[in-house]
């Protein structure tokens, strides 16, 4: 939700915090990975990758659209755009 609120720095914050949580879910590691690629901190946003991808190696673009369906055409389109702009595979 932060994300989608442009809340970019709050939602690093938490995302990283929920990330130190036993057994967190590769959910965790995407609003991270959305928020960096919208401030444009590449570097951050490939190692935020990179930790998504040792908790699910084929995590894309395709798969959180279909994991997590965003109805709100404004908050889908901030939030994969921040994916796009850190990386994420389509």
């Amino acid at each position: 939700a932060l994300v989608m609120l442009e809340r970019f720095e709050d939602a690093i914050e938490v995302s990283q915090r929920s990330q130190r949580q036993a057994n967190s879910a590769v959910f965790s590691h995407l609003a991270e990975i959305s928020a960096l690629g919208r401030l444009g901190r590449k570097e951050e946003a490939h190692d935020a990758i990179a930790r998504a991808r040792a908790k699910k190696p084929d995590v894309s673009i395709a798969w959180v659209e279909e994991a997590l369906p965003i109805t709100d055409a404004r908050c889908r389109e901030i939030f994969h755009d921040g994916l796009r702009k850190a990386g994420l595979p389509a």
